[in-house]
């Protein structure tokens, strides 16, 4: 493990900076055939028509949350907690969708002549619209720099120990913070279906929900709330792409139900990504409290999973795996 011929690469999808980013990201966005399975050619054809909208409404959302960068800001700080972790190990933080600096990052780890590159997605769940397309764009860009050393990738970790722990304890913390019968609601970002068909992603959803539901002891439901059912936890969704075609149910819908049949009280645990991103901060602190306040319902939120001590075990763990 200790060897200064080691890294770790965080990868993301990274999000503007500042407001003059955002129409860029918003076509890098909107041209991302992970996210919009259709031809290239239709994509770059209707891209520059939405992306004006786009941009508009998440420079809207950037003003709401008062802050840009979020994720670039989150994984730096996250690349350096590992870094301080794990001896002789430097951590690098690419994201996707801005590629001028994940070229540089690739020359980074070419030019520092590093023999071992660990490819860590900030997504713990194998996806072909998160995951996925990091790992296969960091191999890709590695090569074309020269890369010569060993190159391993993390396709999913969402059910090493550690990182259930992690969920876990925050949930804990945050129900000593009520006093009321509390249901729980475990949030993940949305696809499309017909991507969600085709890999890993929801069956690896629903294999976490089940190890956290074990571990708190509390049965997590699959299937969409109804005022006529009690359910103590339920998996959700947030940032639709869609309202027809994605995966189901979002979490406005889980609380309107849950209001219906009497729910004084949820607590939101966010686990698509380790890290806060504009889906958090946005989806889930404003829009979702919003509607949680109207009903008079209490609303608490866990933090990002990465912001646990236990979490930074998780990835002494897995670089174990690959660094001797």
């Amino acid at each position: 493990m200790k060897s200064s011929k080691n890294c770790i690469w965080l990868l993301g999808e990274g999000d503007p900076r500042n407001e003059s980013e955002v129409y860029p990201f918003a076509l890098e966005f909107l041209n991302d055939v992970s996210k919009f399975p259709y031809p290239q050619w239709l994509l770059k054809m209707t891209s520059s028509f939405f992306a004006k909208k786009t941009s508009q409404n998440l420079s809207s959302v950037y003003r709401a949350i008062n802050k840009y960068g979020i994720s670039w800001d989150e994984a730096t700080h996250l690349a350096e907690k590992i870094e301080k972790s794990l001896d002789y190990v430097k951590v690098f933080v690419g994201m996707r969708y801005f590629p001028k600096e994940f070229q540089e990052t690739a020359q980074a780890i070419v030019k520092e002549k590093f023999e071992r590159v660990l490819l860590l997605p900030l997504f713990p769940h194998e996806s072909d619209a998160f995951s996925a397309p990091c790992i296969s764009k960091a191999e890709k860009t590695l090569s074309e720099e020269g890369f010569k050393g060993k190159v391993f990738s993390v396709r999913k970790y969402f059910d090493e120990n550690y990182l259930i722990e992690a969920i876990c304890a925050l949930f804990n913390e945050a129900k000593t913070k009520s006093d009321k019968n509390s249901r729980l609601v475990l949030v993940a970002n949305s696809v499309l279906k017909k991507i969600a068909l085709k890999d890993n992603y929801l069956l690896h959803l629903k294999e976490a929900v089940k190890l956290i539901g074990e571990k708190i002891h509390i049965p997590i439901s699959l299937v969409r709330p109804s005022q006529y059912s009690w359910q103590e936890g339920i998996l959700a969704f947030s940032g639709q792409y869609s309202p027809f075609n994605s995966l189901e149910p979002n979490v406005e819908n889980v609380i309107e139900e849950w209001n219906l049949s009497g729910c004084e009280s949820i607590i939101v645990i966010p686990i698509s990504s380790v890290i806060e991103s504009r889906e958090t901060l946005y989806d889930l602190d404003i829009n979702c409290k919003a509607l949680a306040d109207t009903m008079k319902m209490e609303y608490l939120r866990v933090p990002a999973v990465s912001s646990h001590p236990l979490f930074l075990e998780c990835a002494k763990n897995i670089g174990a795996k690959y660094f001797d």
